[in-house]
């Protein structure tokens, strides 16, 4: 990713994914949803397929310098362990997270939220 990125919308999402995997618009969405299960629960995709998906789908939005909306949880929790002044600053900043529906919360979103 480099400076200067955008956030690829639902329909670039899917049209990443159906042109890369020469798939039809369903098979795209099924398997944009294996791509965004893998990426919240930091897994890797079970079917070839949708594991081929990932690596070219990730790579194309590298080379567009895309993200993904699963993209920026995980890039935010990344900078956030790696940097401990920014994550002290926010801890100071925001001493109190409310966090509605937590059973609905995923692993990378549980990274985030520590």
């Amino acid at each position: 990713m480099q400076r200067g990125f955008r956030i690829a919308t639902p329909a670039q999402c899917l049209e990443i994914v159906r042109n890369e995997a020469e798939v039809s618009e369903s098979q795209a969405r099924r398997l944009l949803s294996a791509v965004s299960l893998a990426k919240r629960t930091q897994t890797t995709p079970k079917l070839a397929k949708a594991a081929h998906s990932y690596e070219t789908y990730q790579r194309e939005l590298t080379l567009r310098n895309l993200v993904d909306y699963d993209d920026l949880v995980g890039l935010a929790a990344d900078v956030l362990s790696s940097q401990p002044d920014l994550q002290a600053s926010f801890r100071e900043r925001y001493p109190w997270v409310f966090i509605d529906e937590y059973q609905d919360v995923d692993e990378q979103q549980v990274r985030l939220i520590k």
